[in-house]
Order: structure tokens, then sequence, then C-alpha cells
């Protein structure tokens, strides 16, 4: 038997440590570029699910690179719709299992209104009286008619679609009905003096004078603000019943 002297023995180990090293190394790099390599793999996968899932629609869509978000391990790709970059879907793959957003960013178009409603509210006026001014569609975008989706998709002057509610605040003196019709009135003449046209008005009544104070009025029309405001407020501060003019409302007193 061939006795190892203690430096042979120490080659050796060392030897083995070198090797030992190499070779983790190369698994560490190896796990770390492994989506790059199977990237095409799954970006095939991705491609023929969304043929499949959404032929119909398949031609009204380009899509962005296959990209992989190292944090949480999945990849994704971006359909876009031809015609408009804010109306999109992703799909992701993770843990060999294909998911998208499909039916609520694009088919209920959650991207695309969420971005008009942003674009619309930047080109209001300043007024130091209209406080907390929102935009929100009134449908989510497959429940509008055919007609309306595209004009939407299109971007066909959305400021004058009748398919959006317009909220503020407005703090008032104190709760009085011809105070708070004025009031009204005014976010209705600011609202027309901006060439919106709003399906809905809402608004909440603040009173200056008392934080828990306050009147929410919600989903009035044209028609309410020009031929019944007397009338509705009258009710509000009454606390009638106003189902038949389609509002709903809450008054804090």
């Amino acid at each position: 038997m061939i006795k190892l002297n203690t430096k042979n023995r120490l080659s050796i180990g060392m030897g083995l440590l070198f090797l030992f090293t190499i070779v983790s190394f190369g698994i560490i790099i190896l796990n770390e570029k492994r989506h790059i390599v199977i990237l095409p793999r799954v970006e095939q996968k991705m491609i023929d699910y969304t043929k499949n899932n959404y032929s119909k629609i398949y031609s009204d869509l380009k899509k962005t690179k296959t990209k992989y978000n190292i944090h949480n391990k999945t990849y994704y790709i971006k359909y876009y719709n031809i015609l408009n970059n804010n109306l999109y879907f992703m799909v992701k793959y993770k843990n060999r299992k294909i998911t998208d957003t499909y039916k609520n960013d694009y088919l209920e178009g959650k991207t695309l209104l969420t971005h008009n409603e942003k674009t619309l509210i930047k080109n209001f006026s300043n007024d130091k009286k209209i406080k907390n001014l929102k935009i929100k569609h009134t449908r989510k975008l497959n429940n509008y008619s055919k007609l309306m989706q595209d004009k939407i998709i299109n971007n066909k002057d959305l400021k004058k679609l009748s398919i959006y509610d317009i909220s503020c605040t407005i703090n008032i003196d104190k709760f009085e009905k011809e105070d708070i019709i004025n009031s009204i009135n005014y976010f209705y003449q600011y609202i027309l003096k901006n060439n919106y046209n709003p399906k809905t008005y809402s608004i909440v009544l603040k009173n200056k004078n008392n934080i828990g104070k306050k009147i929410i009025i919600n989903k009035l029309t044209k028609k309410n603000i020009l031929n019944d405001l007397n009338t509705i407020i009258s009710g509000i501060l009454n606390n009638e019943n106003l189902s038949n003019y389609n509002i709903t409302y809450k008054y804090n007193n």
C-alpha cells in the first residue's frame, strides 16, 4: 500500500477544494442564467397560449419582447391594442403555469379607462373653490356599446363623451338650501366652462364651521341640476326618499 505523505495529502485536498469551488460557481452561474437559456421556449408557450385563448382579437394586438422579473421569477409579455397603447394586458409564466390579466385590464378596459381618467383630470383650469376633483367612468369598457368602445379606444374627443362622473368637494358656510343650490350650480358652471360633458355630477359639501357636517350627493344629471335642484335639495334637507330622481345622498347633520 502506498502511503501518502503530508505534502501529497495537502495537494490532493487543495485540488478537491478547487474542484468543489469551480463546480459550485458553475451551478450558481447556471441557475442565474437559466432563465435566459429557457426564455425562447417559455416565450413560444406564452405566444401559443395567447393565440389559442384570444384568437378572435389576436390580429388586433401587438406584443413586447418577453421579459423576466428576477425578483418574483416571472416571465411576461405585454399585448397592446394596435390602435391604443394604453389598452393592454399581461401574459405571465411562473412555475410552469401561464396566467393573464385579459379580463380585468383589456376586456373591462382598466388600463385604458384609468389612463383616460388621469388625462382628463389634468385639463381642468384651477379653481380655489373646487377641491378633490375626480373623474370616474360610469361603466367598464365592455359594458359600453360597440360604437362607444370604438370612440374610447380611438380617443375621439373623450371629454365630450357622456360616459363618466365628475365629483368634487366644496366647503360652504352653512347648510341652507340657497347656499347648497348655489354651490352645486357653481360646480356645474365650472364643468361647462372647461367644456366637459359628464353623464353625472357628484359633490361633497362640507360645512366650514363644523368638519363633521357634510352632504354627499351622487349621480346628479344635467336635467336634475337645471330643472329639479330646488326640489331635490329640499328633499335632502328633509331626509325624503328621492329614488325617483336616480340619485343617492347622505346627509350628516
